[in-house]
């Protein structure tokens, strides 16, 4: 279910979007050592349980004055496991790599002479790394900055991702070894 729409005059563009599903059968997977200590017993799994997922997602655009733009999105989700036979001690849990919420915010400058600059700081909640463990990573915060000059035919672009050097984990794994 959504809703795109601007106001009088443009200077705000908005987005909302509110999703539901429900996952029958759904395939979830886990890994696992069998033998405490022996690596080469490492195994996955597959099987189906039961999730659930709803969310919303919201955007905007808000022109300043001509050639500055602010923009934001948030995103909300909760996607939790409902049934899980082989593993039922993690049902109600969230899934993997599912935030409980996604933001951005920050601006960009288009100048004169063909100038530009864009700004964004984006922020992730923390998560689990995989059904098979309880490891999660941190909630982390990451700038990320881009200043270009533009020709007819050509441009050159400086940026940076991670301007401050933030540490952050995007995958884990738990080996009983």
């Amino acid at each position: 279910l959504g809703l795109k729409d601007q106001t009088a005059g443009g200077r705000l563009t908005y987005d909302l979007a509110a999703f539901g599903m429900l996952r029958d059968d759904a395939q979830l997977s886990q890994s696992s050592q069998a033998v405490a200590n022996d690596p080469n017993t490492f195994v996955f799994t597959t099987d189906n349980g039961d999730a659930q997922m709803i969310g919303l997602e919201a955007s905007g655009v808000l022109t300043v004055r001509a050639g500055l733009n602010l923009h934001a999105s948030l995103g909300l989700l909760s996607a939790r496991i409902d049934r899980w036979q082989i593993r039922p001690e993690v049902e109600g849990r969230d899934l993997a790599h599912a935030p409980s919420y996604t933001a951005n915010i920050g601006a960009s400058w288009t100048g004169p002479a063909g100038w530009s600059a864009r700004l964004d700081v984006n922020a992730v909640d923390a998560f689990y790394f995989d059904l098979s463990n309880d490891k999660r990573s941190s909630s982390y915060r990451l700038v990320n900055l881009r200043v270009a000059k533009s020709w007819a035919s050509w441009t050159v672009t400086l940026w940076a991702r991670n301007l401050f050097d933030e540490s952050y984990a995007t995958r884990g794994f738990f080996f009983g070894n």
